[in-house]
């Protein structure tokens, strides 16, 4: 007898808990709503609002645009050494425009000088086995 009024009690304890709960969530929610309709007619707290006029000007307004997307270049070029060295400078900046003609990049020319010294050695030297030849 003892255990049944123990869960009786156990129940009811447990049912007004969740009474308590679940009124306690309908005023909460009762309560936002009101304060938000209340506020949208004009009936919420605070004090009175001030209002500035001021006379429209024409002028021009930049117009940005922000976006997401791909941009393509008007023209595109491949760019082909037609000899092979060491790149010592570029004259220009990825995106710029160039003209015909402008200097793009600088090659080392030290390797060119030298095969030239080198060549014309070679042409001295058969330019003198030519004459001990000859005499």
């Amino acid at each position: 007898m003892k255990r049944l009024w123990m869960a009786v009690v156990l129940v009811t304890l447990a049912a007004g808990g969740y009474g308590a709960w679940w009124w306690w969530q309908q005023s909460g929610a009762s309560a936002s709503a009101s304060t938000t309709s209340g506020k949208a007619k004009g009936k919420g707290k605070g004090g009175p609002l001030f209002v500035k006029a001021a006379t429209a000007v024409a002028k021009p307004m930049p117009v940005l645009i922000e976006a997401v997307g791909t941009v393509e270049p008007e023209h595109s070029v491949q760019v082909r050494a037609q000899v092979s060295g060491v790149l010592q400078s570029v004259q220009f900046r990825e995106g710029d425009m160039v003209k015909p003609g402008q200097l793009l990049f600088q090659i080392d020319g030290r390797t060119f000088e030298a095969q030239y010294r080198q060549s014309q050695a070679q042409l001295a030297r058969d330019q003198a086995q030519l004459e001990n030849a000859k005499v």
